[in-house]
């Protein structure tokens, strides 16, 4: 161990040292014990510490791994004291600490693991694990690690490496320092992690709010949802009409059929001027696409947008991962193309129930057997009823529907049977507003949760970087 008078970059009176100087003569550096599998014994009563009990700064207490006492004498093991310091010869990450807190049993540790016992004379144990686990240690660990497939540092090489000492002393007080901004640290970060399930809850709150009317203010001149629906039943019907004569039959021979009504049921009671209503009834169309034949091999770099189940989330199309068809494929599968307006629905695989409208600026694009198409006549918003979908009373809907969910997924006389809070025209593009305003804010929210998540996880190792430098 030497003085370094400031002249390495410490302040005056600190020294370099190596852990095995560090731990004094009365102290121990050494690897833990080679203990194979059949040295084990469930009923052993030495437990056994692996690296996955090993945490940065933080022992975890994972393994449950045991030998007899016995064993471990024929071994000639060497038993662990409380407060002495683990480290991890191999990742993840390489050279992580942590101070063993004892256990109820006697404790071994396996070879990978190199036990650091200071007799208290030169240094605090905590204060070398913090040093252990700094960035400046952590960046020596990794250049001289070995491996091609695990990386691991040996004990001669960990043995090496420079670790600073202050004074008894201040070693003592920087680490009371240290660890109580590493508290705040973690409770800041705890309080971060608590941040994402409450948007979550708070997007559910939202949508149940929205449909039961209480989001937004009634207009008393909003046009009520029953004259809208006599619109859509018109359209409805002249559309019927218009089919027919496309194929050359004569309406008035034909007999049109009304949709069958909702199935309110268990369903919550709507606002004054809303109706519960068949989803078949509002749909000009319900359909899903196929994928080309000949698997990803039909699948091009630069073409016509091919939505997929997994492209469809709650409110929005990612289009990150899409893949593209050529433009003669999309005429080829023309019926299935979608169009802005249309709200598409997952109907099969594990992201069952998640919908999404479609946009203005979406293009040309078509959507596999996984994706159903609702397109719904005019007076319908399409975020309105993509929402709906979404929203608790939609999505437990749609996983209780009659026939059930089954592993094929819903049908689409299961999606036409579902019920559908019909509103006031006007007052449906308020709720979606509204909603949308809100969402918008909660997605704020959780970005700036992640960016203060990321910087978060840097503040552990950037005050024990300053501690390493003595600037603390």
């Amino acid at each position: 161990m030497r003085d370094m008078e400031n002249t390495d970059g410490l302040p005056v009176g600190w020294s370099w040292s190596t852990l095995p100087q560090a731990v004094g003569p009365k102290g121990m550096f050494c690897d833990g014990d080679w203990i194979e599998t059949k040295d084990q014994d469930p009923a052993g009563h030495v437990h056994l510490i692996q690296l996955a009990d090993i945490g940065e700064g933080a022992y975890r207490d994972r393994s449950s791994r045991f030998l007899t006492g016995d064993k471990a004498t024929e071994l000639g093991c060497t038993l662990l004291e409380e407060g002495d310091i683990l480290i991890a010869r191999m990742a993840d990450p390489l050279g992580r600490a942590c101070v063993f807190p004892g256990d109820s049993h006697p404790c071994v540790t396996a070879v990978d693991v190199c036990i650091a016992r200071p007799d208290g004379e030169l240094a605090e144990n905590r204060w070398l694990m913090h040093s252990i686990n700094s960035p400046q240690f952590r960046a020596m660990v990794s250049a001289q690690q070995s491996g091609s497939t695990r990386a691991r540092i040996a004990r001669s090489k960990l043995g090496r490496l420079p670790v600073p000492l202050p004074p008894l002393p201040e070693q003592r007080r920087l680490v009371e320092k240290i660890e109580r901004l590493l508290v705040q640290s973690r409770t800041a970060r705890e309080a971060l992690d608590r941040v994402p399930p409450l948007l979550k809850r708070f997007r559910q709150a939202v949508l149940a709010k929205a449909f039961r009317g209480e989001l937004t203010e009634r207009d008393p001149s909003d046009e009520p949802a029953s004259v809208v629906l006599e619109r859509i039943r018109d359209e409805r019907r002249r559309k019927w009409e218009e089919d027919l004569r496309a194929k050359g039959k004569d309406p008035r021979r034909a007999k049109y059929i009304e949709p069958e009504p909702a199935d309110a049921r268990g369903l919550p009671e709507l606002p004054e001027g809303w109706a519960w209503v068949a989803m078949g009834e509002l749909l000009m169309f319900v359909g899903s696409g196929i994928t080309p034949r000949g698997g990803r091999k039909v699948y091009v770099d630069d073409g016509v947008i091919f939505v997929r189940s997994q492209n469809v989330y709650p409110g929005r199309i990612l289009i990150g991962d899409v893949v593209h068809i050529t433009p003669r494929q999309h005429e080829s599968m023309i019926r299935t193309a979608i169009r802005a307006g249309d709200v598409l629905l997952n109907i099969t695989g594990a992201s069952i129930g998640r919908s999404a409208p479609v946009m203005e600026d979406m293009g040309p694009a078509n959507v596999n057997q996984h994706v159903c198409i609702l397109r719904p006549f005019l007076p319908v918003d399409s975020n309105f009823a993509s929402m709906y979908l979404n929203s608790p009373t939609g999505q437990n809907q749609i996983m209780t529907s009659q026939g059930g969910v089954t592993r094929q997924g819903l049908n689409y006389e299961q999606v036409r049977r579902l019920a559908f809070p019909i509103a006031p025209g006007a007052e449906q593009r308020r709720i979606a507003a509204k909603i949308e305003a809100l969402f918008a804010l909660a997605e704020w929210i959780e970005h700036a949760v992640e960016r203060a998540r990321f910087h978060a996880l840097h503040v552990d190792q950037a005050l024990l970087a300053r501690a390493f430098r003595g600037e603390l």
